[in-house]
């Protein structure tokens, strides 16, 4: 897969994305038109003053698990949470919020459903039902406290302390 955009913003023309599908698997390469959702650190503008939280954070005793989280420059957080479902198979779900301090709670979605990949693809078609609910809180710059509460029988609800492992480029602490 390959992303192409112009510039910085996420105005203007945007760009597009190239993938050269595997057509034994079902999968045509598909050539689209794409909008950038934010900004990218390091162009010219000012990140959110908490983007230095963002990066990917897991627990090691949960192996293959984690969350993927982003404070955006409008001011949201956004996060993708990799598990497994109940019969033990990958599973991501995702949400976006609006921050209260170092904390954000946010409604959260299955991946979408419905629709075809390609030509067939028909955005009218994609369902979002909704998952629970996230809670990410920060004590510090490296350790993320992550809670979960699924509307959806079998998944429950419960709590991990997750430590970082990636960073954003381009973005420092913000200090606690």
């Amino acid at each position: 897969m390959s992303m192409v955009f112009p510039d910085c913003g996420v105005t203007g023309e945007g760009g597009s994305v190239a993938y050269t599908g595997a057509p034994e698997l079902g999968y045509e390469g598909v050539l689209s038109r794409a909008q950038r959702l934010s900004r990218v650190v390091g162009c010219d503008f000012t990140p959110s003053a908490d983007a230095g939280l963002s990066g990917s954070y897991f627990a090691p005793e949960r192996n293959g698990e984690g969350v993927i989280v982003e404070w955006l420059d409008n001011g949201m957080v956004t996060a993708i949470f990799f598990t497994f479902d109940t019969e033990g198979d990958q599973f991501w779900v995702t949400g976006t919020g609006a921050p209260n301090g170092r904390s954000v709670t946010m409604d959260v979605v299955y991946p979408g459903t419905s629709t075809r990949w390609g030509r067939g693809f028909d955005a009218g078609e994609i369902e979002l039902p909704v998952w629970g609910t996230f809670t990410l809180s920060w004590s510090d710059c490296n350790n993320l406290s992550f809670s979960y509460d699924s509307s959806v029988p079998g998944y429950g609800s419960g709590s991990h302390q997750y430590t970082r492992i990636s960073t954003l480029q381009g973005t420092s602490c913000p200090g606690f």
